[in-house]
């Protein structure tokens, strides 16, 4: 999993909760595929508890893990009757997360709606071209998407599984369950009610999924029949796992610096709670509301929220204004730095009173 570029990536723009709430959704899917034939009800107990969640952290996160019950049918254990009534149950809880959701969340304006398919077919793409292609061109995109280490992993595995009919059994079950995740994920966005959960890029940790199984039996295989060479490879693989993981999180430029977050401790013990704070989108400030329960004028707005956040904002007037030490994206505010003494300061990040 540390070899994969994904979900490792996602700490880079801030997609925690989606891989948290990916990450329960799975473990209630190993849950299933463990103890539903044994112990129904409290197994279907628990998954509900863990889709619950899951949809909580991030409905499009228990999506994904969701997505993995699909292929639990493949499992001849798992074709009875005690066993289905464990997944339906289990269900329940997402369910229930997803119609209050329905029920208490926003409503989609038609410039929202626009606003999400846009990001689906552009940032959020899984591959390029027309969806009819998405079956074949995902392996294409695999390097992209996964990163070359365990592209290379994988290649690697391959080519050791297809010495055996069993091997290549598994080599053809799991490009199989490559293009039918891509195939799946070309018409999620068109899919109603669903279709909003469905950013194509989001999913790829389950392309990791699907060729985990043919690596392991590939390493188990190797180590059987030549331990030295399969400890040798074991060691390659720690190793690249290691790189992957000091490469995204090297990478990662945090928009708080430590003098940030020291002025922010300030704001916190001194500053009124109904402040209201100016900044930019993309510096400090967006964590000024986290850390400090003060009020800002240009939150990170969720795209279903784009049009009451903007019909809120206008009537809003800043009592206080902070400049951060690095603007990470996004653009400076207008006009120049208030003449005001400034509070709070810790090197170049402080906070000024606003007239």
């Amino acid at each position: 999993m540390f070899i994969a570029k994904v979900p490792q990536s996602f700490f880079t723009w801030g997609g925690n909760p989606t891989a948290f709430a990916a990450a329960l959704a799975l473990l209630a899917v190993a849950e299933l595929v463990r103890r539903s034939a044994e112990r129904p009800l409290r197994t279907a107990a628990f998954v509900a508890l863990l889709l619950a969640g899951a949809a909580a952290a991030h409905p499009m996160g228990a999506c994904v893990g969701v997505l993995s019950l699909a292929a639990m049918p493949l499992l001849p254990r798992l074709r009875t009757l005690r066993s289905l009534l464990a997944v339906a149950l289990g269900l329940l809880g997402l369910a229930g997360a997803f119609l209050w959701l329905r029920l208490g969340g926003p409503s989609l304006s038609p410039r929202e709606a626009a606003w999400i398919f846009d990001n689906q077919h552009s940032t959020e793409a899984l591959a390029p071209g027309s969806p009819l292609l998405w079956p074949l061109r995902v392996f294409f995109a695999l390097p992209r998407l996964l990163g070359p280490a365990y592209v290379i992993t994988l290649g690697v595995a391959v080519l050791l599984e297809l010495a055996s009919p069993v091997g290549r059994r598994r080599v053809a079950l799991a490009a199989g369950g490559m293009s039918l995740l891509a195939s799946l994920l070309a018409v999620g966005p068109s899919l109603p009610l669903l279709g909003i959960l469905f950013n194509p890029a989001r999913f790829a940790p389950l392309l990791v999924l699907a060729g985990a199984p043919l690596v392991a039996h590939a390493a188990s295989g190797l180590f059987a029949a030549r331990p030295r060479i399969g400890l040798g490879a074991a060691s390659l693989a720690l190793l690249a796992a290691l790189s992957v993981r000091a490469y995204v999180t090297g990478h990662a430029v945090p928009i708080a610096t430590e003098n940030d977050v020291e002025s922010l401790r300030c704001i916190a013990a001194t500053i009124p709670t109904d402040a209201l704070i100016d900044g930019p989108y993309g510096d400090a400030t967006q964590w000024i509301p986290a850390l400090t329960g003060r009020a800002i004028t240009r939150p990170h707005q969720h795209c279903t929220l784009f049009d009451e956040i903007d019909a809120a904002l206008p009537a809003k007037k800043p009592t206080h204004r902070f400049v951060g030490e690095r603007l990470r994206y996004g653009v400076p505010l207008p006009g120049p730095t208030p003449q005001t003494q400034p509070i709070c300061q810790k090197g170049r990040a402080a906070l000024y009173a606003l007239p």
